[in-house]
């Protein structure tokens, strides 16, 4: 049976790819824009640590590892402006907010996020979301990220749940990873920031038999 449900923030829960990738492309370009980014070449970025994102565009277009610390700090920078100028709405469908609300009265409900939890918060108080969600767990509360599945262990220990009673929705392959490693039981969210009804529960349904 489950009893908790666990999303995964960017790109899962909130449609924040595109916001991630004009931040670092903005930055890497303030550089040089040499060292900009086509969207492919973005999405095909590891996106298991902001380090390994940057080693990979480094081979791909030769920014050097000296330029690294700038590129972080001048990122989020502009992460943070482009999400104070991006209405609720485009991070989030009304229709989900919806959901989640029927949802919270049945399952507790959680937040993981390898960000920083200054973002994650924003992110939040621009949907005016705050309401919704039990526990959220970012960087700041785990010695690993993802895909360790320190964060997902310490989501079963807060709501007191084995394991097999926790539904992750992931859209990352880390993500996946830190829920499979940890026992949860993991699915898909088909277009980020748009959930329904019909599709959690349905989704409820396939992890409690199996």
């Amino acid at each position: 049976m489950i009893k908790l449900l666990v999303f995964d923030a960017d790109s899962t829960l909130f449609n924040t790819s595109e916001l991630h990738y004009k931040a670092l492309n903005k930055a890497l370009s303030l550089l040089d824009d040499k060292y900009s980014l086509s969207a492919d070449n973005y999405h095909s970025l590891p996106k298991s640590s902001l380090s390994d994102c940057l080693s990979a565009i480094s081979q791909l277009n030769g920014l050097p590892e000296t330029m690294f610390s700038e590129v972080l700090k001048t990122r989020r920078k502009h992460l943070f402006d482009l999400l104070s100028r991006t209405p609720g709405s485009e991070l989030i469908d009304p229709g989900t907010i919806e959901t989640l609300s029927l949802l919270k009265k049945k399952y507790g409900i959680y937040i993981t996020s390898n960000e920083h939890i200054d973002f994650i918060y924003m992110l939040i108080y621009m949907t005016k979301t705050r309401h919704l969600f039990d526990r959220v767990f970012t960087e700041c509360s785990v010695r690993h990220l993802k895909p360790s599945s320190e964060m997902y262990l310490r989501c079963f220990l807060k709501a007191e749940v084995e394991p097999y009673e926790c539904l992750a929705f992931e859209n990352e392959k880390l993500g996946q990873g830190a829920a499979t490693k940890a026992g949860a039981h993991f699915d898909t969210i088909k277009k980020p920031g748009h959930i329904n009804i019909e599709e959690i529960y349905s989704k409820i349904d396939y992890a409690s038999i199996h």
